[in-house]
């Protein structure tokens, strides 16, 4: 039976935190309630008047009594009335609309947000998202891990079953948690706890990301059964109940599967948690920890959009 086994490691690194903290300033305007009141109105309007609207981000900007949008993008030209009225909106600033789709309640979602240049400015390149990754790369990792586990098959009897690696958002040598055979665990934290491979998070707009990595057995080119990492996720939160591992993150589409969801940033903190989606989240899992996670996840005001709970026992 699958079980999940625990390590929490806490180190810090003064590099990392100083480039956090740089990307941070326009993880932050990106998230501000500077245009909360525009964005109601505009998303009221597109609604009570049956829009159709292309889902995406659209970057516009306000030049005297104009509003200049991009090429073909006439749908949006009946919220210019709107947003000239707005007294947030600055002159020249590029400003950005975000479309989205509730499928929970088939409507559209609209957010605006301020970028952090005019439209004339040059503009600085800035990763706003940076996957994890183990140092030196994952195929030294794959090949070393491959070989460690292979070298113990015929000692220990193992399964060659799939497992997944949880890993902090901190800079960390040992695995957050670990999802797979018992007898394949106990392994893979003698692994890593001998070879000590740094793992840096990933980083979206300025914040620290916790993440996953599945790996599965597979044969390779030279038809070697090798490990490779075929799944990686990232995710905003983890938290541990007694028994469970809640892990919330991103998704393209929340009616996936049950434990997604759509969350609009310009709700309330009860009208997010009476939602159909979140309702039948909470009701399932019947644990506070879970309720927790989106609270904390609401407290964030993260973009609005479609986002999931991956949740495993603790075993």
């Amino acid at each position: 039976m699958k079980g999940i086994f625990r390590t929490v490691v806490f180190k810090s690194n003064l590099m990392l935190a100083l480039m956090l903290l740089h990307l941070s300033v326009y993880g932050q305007l990106s998230y501000g309630d500077k245009f909360r009141n525009l964005s109601i109105a505009i998303q009221d309007y597109a609604i009570q008047n049956k829009l159709i609207l292309p889902k995406g981000r659209y970057e516009f900007y306000k030049l005297g009594h104009a509003i200049l949008w991009p090429y073909r993008q006439d749908s949006f030209w009946p919220f210019n009335r709107l947003i000239l009225k707005d007294k947030a909106i600055r002159d020249s600033m590029i400003d950005e609309l975000y479309v989205n789709f509730d499928q929970e309640y088939n409507r559209f979602v609209i957010d605006m947000y301020e970028k952090r240049y005019k439209f004339n400015e040059a503009r600085h390149f800035v990763a706003l998202s940076v996957p994890g990754e183990f140092r030196g790369g994952m195929s030294p990792l794959l090949e070393r891990l491959s070989k460690f586990l292979l070298d113990r098959q015929g000692r220990w009897g193992l399964n060659l079953s799939s497992f997944t690696l949880y890993m902090d958002c901190e800079l960390s040598s040992l695995p957050l948690a670990y999802d797979g055979e018992p007898a394949v665990v106990e392994l893979l934290k003698q692994f890593f706890a001998e070879i000590k491979i740094p793992h840096k998070p990933g980083i979206y707009y300025g914040k620290p990301m916790y993440c996953s990595y599945r790996f599965d057995w597979m044969a390779n080119k030279n038809k070697e059964i090798m490990l490779d990492c075929l799944v990686y996720n990232d995710y905003f939160n983890i938290l541990f109940s007694e028994m469970k591992l809640y892990a919330l993150g991103a998704t393209g589409n929340s009616m996936k599967g049950q434990m997604s969801f759509f969350y609009d940033r310009k709700s309330n903190w009860k009208q997010f948690v009476e939602r159909k989606d979140v309702k039948r989240i909470l009701n399932s899992l019947q644990d506070e920890t879970a309720l927790k996670l989106l609270k904390l996840h609401y407290d964030s005001k993260r973009f609005s959009g479609d986002y999931r709970l991956d949740v495993v026992l603790l075993k």
